[in-house]
């Protein structure tokens, strides 16, 4: 059955850009998000309209100052209260983006904790208005300048958060995204692992 769908673009600042579009019976639709809206930020909220379930996937290709590569990142199916991220670092060439998506009608009201490794934790605030994207560049946080973290999201309403990182490692330069879990959990598993060479 084809999927009627409604793509929402989240804009810095609280302006929205709506597409619709249909998605035919098994099949995959790719839509270039850099025609359909104005360079800069911007978070994506995909309904299928008539019910019909998708999978929906988001891809970046990037050179960011002198960075080149990629990273991707299934959508979560819901926004939320509460977030979780194991990593951050932004010593050295290590750069560390926290962004929120806040889809509903409402301001958000955020609280963001950075917990340090060996201990400690920097909390800050933020107002994330309704139907936008926010930013957080995390090197530029006071306490947070060369540190390596988790963080814990925190909001008063329904919000989607991802945490990007761009770096240069011993050479290797690149980016990696992760959107966050909702809620910490006893056991996780990892298929993937690899020290050779």
């Amino acid at each position: 059955e084809t999927a009627q769908v409604e793509v929402d673009f989240l804009l810095e600042g609280g302006a929205r850009v709506s597409r619709p579009l249909e998605v035919p019976p098994r099949s995959r639709y790719t839509l270039h998000i850099n025609g359909e809206v104005p360079p800069g930020n911007v978070s994506t909220r995909v309904i299928s309209t008539n019910g019909v379930p998708l999978a929906a996937e988001r891809a970046m290709y990037f050179d960011y100052r002198g960075r080149k590569g990629g990273h991707a990142s299934a959508g979560s199916t819901l926004a939320w209260y509460e977030w979780n991220f194991a990593e951050g670092y932004t010593a050295g060439s290590f750069d560390t983006w926290l962004l929120l998506a806040n889809p509903g009608d409402e301001e958000a009201r955020v609280t963001c904790s950075f917990m340090l490794e060996g201990g400690g934790d920097v909390r800050k605030e933020y107002r994330v208005p309704p139907g936008s994207r926010y930013t957080i560049p995390v090197d530029e946080i006071p306490g947070l300048e060369s540190a390596a973290f988790a963080t814990r999201v925190t909001s008063d309403r329904p919000v989607a958060a991802e945490r990007a990182m761009y770096f240069d490692y011993r050479g290797w330069d690149g980016g990696s995204d992760s959107r966050g879990v909702t809620t910490p959990q006893r056991d996780w598993y990892f298929a993937e692992g690899y020290t050779g060479g």
